[in-house]
C-alpha cells in the first residue's frame, strides 16, 4: 500500500465515517473513496473489517 493508503486505512480502523477522514487528511471524500476502493484491490478484500484484518496480519497497520 502507499503512504496515503496505509494512513487512510489505520484512520478508517478507527473512524466510521469517510467525510471525518477527509477533514484530518485535508482531502475530498471522493479521495478517500478512491484510496479504500485501491486498497480493498491490493488486499483483496470486499469489507471494510476484512480489509483491515488482512492489514493488520500482513503487519501494514497495528491494532490500537
Amino acid at each position: 500500500l502507499s503512504v496515503m493508503e496505509t494512513i487512510t486505512l489505520a484512520l478508517y480502523m478507527v473512524l466510521p465515517r469517510q467525510i471525518d477522514i477527509a477533514k484530518i487528511l485535508f482531502n475530498s471524500v471522493g479521495t478517500i473513496k478512491s484510496y479504500l476502493y485501491r486498497i480493498y484491490i491490493k488486499l483483496e478484500a470486499t469489507k471494510r473489517n476484512e480489509a483491515i484484518n488482512k492489514a493488520i496480519k500482513l503487519g501494514i497497520i497495528q491494532r490500537i
